[in-house]
């Protein structure tokens, strides 16, 4: 408990490295808590309900089906952000920290393409 507090307390001043945010971003921390807290109570509910191999084999198959399907969800979002954007009715805090996350994502998936570039070609340069 007092690693978190502490982490949380250093995390506190941090600014984003490559945009200029805070690094916790609240929205979606308000976002994700109730959800959090409800996964946990479900979680503990099933342990103690089920044995666990029924558990494992869940686990399994809701891992393998996660693999397939965020692709899908990813390309899903990624069609209809610019048309959600344009929607009076869209202005609950979660969807927007969900696409504020989704922008900021963007943004560092392309700074990391150019920086793997740079780093081939510099790899290329050096190998001459």
């Amino acid at each position: 408990m007092g690693a978190a507090v502490s982490t949380v307390y250093h995390n506190l001043r941090l600014r984003h490295p490559t945009l200029d945010l805070p690094v916790i971003d609240y929205d979606l921390v308000l976002l994700i808590q109730p959800m959090l807290m409800l996964g946990i109570s479900i979680g503990v509910t099933f342990n103690v309900i089920f044995p666990d191999w029924v558990i494992t084999v869940t686990l399994i198959i809701l891992c393998i089906g996660n693999v397939s399907c965020i692709e899908v969800l990813i390309t899903i979002i990624s069609s209809f952000t610019n048309t959600l954007d344009c929607l009076w009715w869209f202005s609950g805090t979660s969807v927007k920290a969900f696409f504020k996350g989704l922008d900021t994502w963007k943004i560092e998936t392309i700074l990391k393409e150019i920086v793997c570039v740079l780093f081939l070609l510099l790899v290329m340069i050096w190998s001459i």
